[in-house]
Parts: structure tokens; C-alpha cells; sequence
């Protein structure tokens, strides 16, 4: 599954939940609902700067503030992104109680929110390559090995456009088993 379908599959994801958010009635049911959608938001925010061959983010907070630095969201939405984070730490961590009206009373805007900001990151890599060194890449191997090599396995940071930090996908090092055929 490339990383643009990945992308697609948690924003469906976020849809379902946004969906059965404005069905449910009960404050419990409601605050569970909330951090299931902004989980899948962030991490649908998680992927995308792997998308773009970026380093992640650093923490949940940080990831609105990286996907506005590479142009994959507005400042706004950068900001509700990092708000978010915030309400999802309160729900899993029980930071702080929340008056279930409050609860209530935000889930109106999380949903809406959460689709909105996932389809802009969507819709601001769908005109991106993303990852387009690992296809040029993934091509000239299959030039070289075409007639040598039975079966090859690519692996390392840069296909899935992990490198660590400080490096680029194409200083990557590029590792490959191949077996052989008879012939070579």
C-alpha cells in the first residue's frame, strides 16, 4: 500500500468516527469518540512528513507546526491540530476532569475539525511526489539486475522515506539481497 492510500485509509477512518460522534448521546461515549478521532488525525499527521521523506515529529504537538512548516497546512489549522493534541492527552491521561457538558459542547467542533484538517494534508500531498527517489531509485536496480537476478529485496531508510535525521533519502545506504539466477 503506497503512503498516499495509508493517508486515504485513515481519513476514512476519521470519517466513520466523526460519523458516529454525531449520532452518540452519552459523555463517556462522546469522550471516547473525541480521542479515537484525533488519534487517527494525528497520526495521520504522523505519516505525512514520511510521506515528503521528512523526519517526524517530535511529540503530537509538534506535528500541526511541522505539517504548516512544509506547506501541508495553514497556520489555523496548525494551531487546532496542536489544540487537539492537547484534548486527546486530557481524555487518555486524565489530566484534568472534564464537565461532561464541555465534552458535549466540543465534540461538535472535533469532528468537523478532524475532516477538515485531514483533507487539507490529503489534498496538499496529492500534488506532491511522495517518496518519487524510491521509484527512480527502485527503477535503475531493476535496469541493472534485469536478466541477473531472480528475486531482490530493497530495504533500509530510504524506501519508506525514513532516513534519520540529518540525512537525505539519497544518501541513504541502499542495501539489497538478490538471488541469482543460473545464468550469472
Amino acid at each position: 500500500m503506497d503512503a498516499l492510500q495509508r493517508l486515504r485509509r485513515q481519513l476514512e477512518l476519521i470519517r466513520a468516527y466523526a460519523a458516529e460522534l454525531g449520532e452518540e448521546r452519552s459523555s463517556p461515549g462522546v469522550e471516547r469518540l473525541e480521542q479515537l478521532i484525533i488519534q487517527a488525525l494525528l497520526d495521520l499527521g504522523a505519516m505525512a512528513p514520511s510521506a515528503l521523506g521528512a523526519p517526524p515529529a517530535r511529540s503530537y504537538g509538534q506535528i500541526g507546526y511541522e505539517l504548516y512548516r512544509r506547506g501541508a497546512l495553514s497556520k489555523e489549522d496548525a494551531a487546532v491540530l496542536r489544540a487537539m493534541a492537547g484534548l486527546r492527552n486530557i481524555h487518555v491521561h486524565g489530566y484534568a476532569a472534564v464537565e461532561p457538558e464541555k465534552v458535549v459542547e466540543c465534540s461538535k467542533r472535533v469532528g468537523q475539525d478532524a475532516l477538515r484538517i485531514a483533507e487539507a494534508i490529503i489534498s496538499a500531498l496529492e500534488g506532491r511526489g511522495i517518496n518519487p527517489l524510491e521509484e527512480e531509485a527502485v527503477a535503475k536496480i531493476r535496469d541493472v539486475l534485469r536478466g541477473r537476478v531472480r528475486l531482490a529485496y530493497l530495504f533500509g531508510g530510504g524506501p519508506r522515506g525514513t532516513a534519520s535525521r540529518g540525512t537525505t533519502t539519497s544518501q541513504c545506504t541502499w542495501r539489497a539481497v538478490a538471488t541469482f539466477t543460473s545464468s550469472a
